[in-house]
């Protein structure tokens, strides 16, 4: 057990590692696309979004290290984080809302934004959009948002994203504040 866990460690510094160099401040196209990312996210902007992480994707990832939710989980985090920390914007993974342990989420006070992330993986593009939905279900059930919706956030976006190979779906729930 401690093996396994000693080498999921190496292999996230080493994912970081790449991420960072392709991503980082030093790769400026990399940088600014990342920070547009977050943007389009923040805006709810799911066809923009969608179309940028499949760039990204089709750029970054080898179909051989594709199907593993860690490695998708690690190149979102990575580009999310970095560009994140750019703009301003809080980012947060593995924390604790609700019932569970939303993915990601990325949170402009200032703006009284948050868009909650939630990544699951399938082997077939074509299950792309089944996935994603079924991370929006999660992100309800679990009630991910319930912290943002009953402080001063104006926006709360549940995001569902589905990565399959080098694409990805994503399914909005739309803001949450009006929903609730």
């Amino acid at each position: 057990m401690f093996y396994v866990s000693s080498l999921c460690s190496l292999m996230l510094t080493c994912f970081r590692t790449k991420q960072k160099f392709l991503y980082g401040e030093n790769n400026p196209y990399w940088f600014n696309q990342a920070k547009t990312l977050v943007d389009l996210l923040m805006e709810n902007k799911v066809e923009e979004s969608q179309s940028l992480i499949g760039t990204m994707l089709k750029e970054f990832l080898s179909v051989r290290n594709s199907g593993s939710e860690f490695y998708y989980y690690g190149f979102m985090s990575g580009v999310l984080g970095l560009a994140c920390a750019a703009k301003s914007i809080e980012f947060h993974e593995e924390i604790e809302r609700g019932d569970g342990f939303s993915d990601i989420i990325l949170d402009n006070f200032d703006a009284e934004t948050v868009c909650i992330l939630e990544l699951k993986t399938t082997k077939e593009l074509d299950d792309c959009f089944a996935v994603a939905q079924s991370a929006t279900e999660q992100i309800v059930k679990k009630d991910y948002a319930a912290r943002f919706i009953t402080r001063r956030y104006k926006k709360v976006y549940g995001l569902g994203i589905g990565f399959a190979k080098k694409g990805c779906e994503i399914v909005s729930l739309g803001n949450l504040v009006k929903n609730s």
